[in-house]
């Protein structure tokens, strides 16, 4: 059970305690937490509109349970925040998928937390020497793309290491002009090749979401459709 579930006000389990005229429902320190009254005399329970011995039952039982549903309600929630962000994933779904299709090797695809700077993604990959520039562009915008491409859009923060490639790639290579007629070749480029691979980029995401790193040999597998 969640701490957070042990060290309240009104510790679980709740009990229910019978008398004559109503159900308590108190805490396991005795506490009183609520009162169900009842009358087994009333001719007409639609038109009185008071409780029956079971009406009251039942609502007392359901009472008693909050502790066990807000302990279920929190192992969701947990649950559901171990899932990984989908803007991420598709981000680097996006950069894989665009490798792949220049014949680089695509060793692992990672989404991570850190506590100093949140979440991160990363496609580590080899063999990119041989990578035209204008290719080179393309596999940087690629995230960017998928995001895009897929609406998925995540944290800015998520493009910032590719931006600040693309401005080091451009200053390398003396290029000062048509910087954003390049960019925007290479994002219509990954959107291309994104459509033709789009189940295979899907799967990848999916994948991603729910474990948060493939490897290799898994990444081949979801790429060539098994």
């Amino acid at each position: 059970m969640p701490a957070e579930m042990t060290d309240r006000r009104f510790p679980p389990p709740w009990s229910i305690e019978e008398l004559d005229e109503c159900f308590i429902v108190r805490d396991a320190n005795g506490q009183a937490l609520g009162y169900f009254y009842f009358d087994e005399e009333q001719q007409s329970p639609a038109i009185d509109r008071r409780l029956t011995r079971d009406d009251a039952r039942r609502m007392a039982v359901n009472f008693a349970k909050l502790p066990e549903a807000a302990v279920q309600l929190t192992k969701k929630a947990m649950k559901m925040a171990e899932r990984y962000p989908q803007g991420f994933c598709c981000h680097e779904a996006g950069h894989a998928a665009v490798a792949f299709s220049l014949g680089v090797r695509v060793v692992a695809v990672s989404v991570f937390f850190t506590e100093k700077e949140g979440w991160k993604g990363y496609t580590k990959t080899e063999g990119t020497d041989h990578v035209a520039w204008k290719d080179q562009i393309m596999l940087r915008v690629a995230g960017m793309a998928a995001e895009e491409f897929f609406d998925c859009p995540e944290d800015p923060r998520a493009s910032l290491h590719d931006r600040g490639e693309i401005a080091s790639l451009f200053d390398r290579m003396g290029m000062s002009e048509e910087r954003e007629a390049c960019i925007a070749e290479g994002n219509s480029r990954a959107r291309i090749i994104l459509e033709e691979h789009r189940e295979q980029v899907l799967r990848l995401v999916a994948c991603l979401v729910e474990h948060g790193h493939v490897n290799e040999p898994e990444f081949l597998k979801l790429m060539s459709g098994e």
